[in-house]
């Protein structure tokens, strides 16, 4: 059922201030939330849950969830936060992978040649994208970062990753 903005604001708040409730490590189910806001968490309020998430991700101090299927939001300990990357990667690397083969099936006889090289680009770059979400890639450039002093810069990644 569509809930009007002071109601949403309203279940946001209360997610929020449970979420920000959470000891490092530990999950809150999500029949918790469902009582708090006294909608089904997982199919109704969906959107409540992630805003709040989002909301409480924001604030300065630092904390990130993850979703534990089927059973709630689990309050990340700082050992795991790195897990947010692998799995983000993951995540384009496999987007990239099916973007790629789905332009590698196009086969119509009246394609002109921009058509054609736009599809070309497209496949070359989601290659390229998804070479570069690897493991193996990570490795690569984890393998020769010997300091944790900050952001490396996208081109030196880059060259990193053709060694």
């Amino acid at each position: 059922m569509f809930r009007s903005n002071p109601e949403r604001e309203a279940e946001i708040k209360a997610l929020s201030a449970l979420l920000r409730e959470i000891p490092v490590g530990e999950v809150l189910p999500y029949a918790d939330m469902t009582a708090a806001i006294g909608r089904d968490i997982q199919n109704d309020a969906r959107i409540s849950l992630l805003a709040a998430r989002r909301a409480v991700e924001r604030e300065p101090e630092g904390r990130r969830f993850e979703t534990i299927r089927r059973l709630g939001v689990k309050r990340l300990e700082t050992a795991d936060i790195p897990g947010i990357g692998a799995a983000t990667r993951h995540r384009i690397s496999r987007i990239a992978r099916r973007g790629h083969a789905r332009l590698a099936c196009v086969t119509a006889n009246d394609m002109t040649p921009e058509i054609r090289k736009k599809i070309d680009l497209e496949r070359s770059m989601l290659g390229a994208i998804a070479l570069a979400a690897t493991p193996r890639s990570a490795a690569k450039v984890e393998a020769s970062v010997t300091t944790a002093s900050a952001e490396i810069p996208a081109a030196v990644v880059l060259a990193l990753m053709t060694k």
